[in-house]
């Protein structure tokens, strides 16, 4: 008897939660019809025409500009530095260079428009070559 009663419960159990999902997915489907009518029937939704807005509302006239060149608009190249003897980088290298857990140093120049630097110091020799622990001379020049 349990199993029949367990057997109709479960039946109409399942009944139910298909008569919910049917439910459940028309509601969905009239939610989402609801949100793309406002478009159609609301005249506001296009804007306000320029005729209506009053003059101290609208931007100036563009009548009287010029067209210029779209080429002035462009920034010039950058010159380009390139490193040369008697220059000094500032070079880090975790582990091999200062001491374990510690930040490389920082050197703020005193020219205000020269960003400051991080690393420790190195000249570039006459040669064009940076001397660097454990490796041989590294040629930067150029």
């Amino acid at each position: 008897m349990t199993t029949g009663t367990h057997n109709l419960w479960t039946s109409a159990g399942a009944v139910r939660l298909r008569r919910y999902a049917h439910v459940a997915t028309v509601c969905a489907l009239l939610l989402s019809t609801m949100g793309g009518c406002a478009s159609v029937t609301n005249p506001v939704a296009n804007g306000v025409p320029a005729r209506l807005v009053p003059d101290e509302l609208l931007a100036p006239s563009k009548n009287e500009l010029k067209t210029i060149p779209l080429n002035w608009l462009a920034q010039p190249d950058a010159d380009v530095y390139k490193l040369a003897s008697g220059d000094i980088l500032g070079v880090y290298i975790e582990g091999i260079l200062g001491e374990p857990d510690q930040p490389p140093p920082i050197n703020f120049p005193d020219v205000a428009d020269m960003p400051p630097s991080v690393g420790y110091p190195f000249p570039i020799g006459k040669d064009g070559t940076v001397p660097l622990p454990l490796v041989d001379p590294i040629k930067v020049e150029g």
